[in-house]
């Protein structure tokens, strides 16, 4: 939030934010593997995933709300299908499912206080699919090909369904195909 700061404080012509896109997530490292089993959930781990996958886009929002104007922005923030509660059939994945579901809540109720502070905001969860990243490099095998999107294939997916967005659609969480999914 610093860097943000001197923008605003040391540059007078700085113009407010239009669209913020958070990418920020967990799941896995060369040392940290995604828990499979209980026996497998860690502390240091637990902390490590709540403060990338929850707390950090809600920080986010914290340090850009001074660069917003009234006029029109959207602050939409990643997030899988496989932290829905309802959907969650195979279970494992303890932290990321937990914290990722989580930062569903912070970016569900920061749209409805966003919306009365600023009317003409869209504050949404978008779904990329299964993107070709290291994040999705250990299940990729269980993903069909046409279903398996390269960085900028589900670029352009959540960048078509963002300039499509209306502030009355402020709230939702979209899957890349624009299907609304269920929180």
């Amino acid at each position: 939030s610093i860097p943000l700061l001197l923008l605003k404080t040391k540059f007078h012509f700085f113009k407010a934010l239009r669209l913020v896109i958070n990418t920020s997530g967990f799941l896995h490292s060369d040392l940290i593997k995604p828990e499979k089993r209980l026996s497998h959930i860690n502390r240091s781990n637990i902390i490590k995933s709540f403060s990338i996958n929850s707390i950090a886009p809600i920080m986010i929002a914290t340090s850009i709300e001074g660069l917003l104007d009234e006029l029109h922005f959207s602050y939409a923030s990643l997030n899988a299908r496989v932290v829905i509660i309802a959907d969650n059939r195979l279970g494992g994945w303890y932290s990321y499912r937990a914290f990722k579901a989580e930062k569903n809540q912070f970016i569900k109720t920061l749209s409805i206080k966003w919306r009365r502070k600023f009317p003409l905001s869209i504050v949404s969860i978008l779904h990329p699919g299964t993107c070709e990243t290291k994040l999705s490099k250990p299940l990729q095998f269980l993903v069909p090909n046409d279903k398996l999107f390269s960085p900028n294939k589900a670029s352009e997916y959540l960048i078509n369904i963002n300039s499509e967005q209306k502030p009355s659609d402020s709230g939702m969480f979209l899957a890349w195909d624009k299907s609304i999914i269920s929180w």
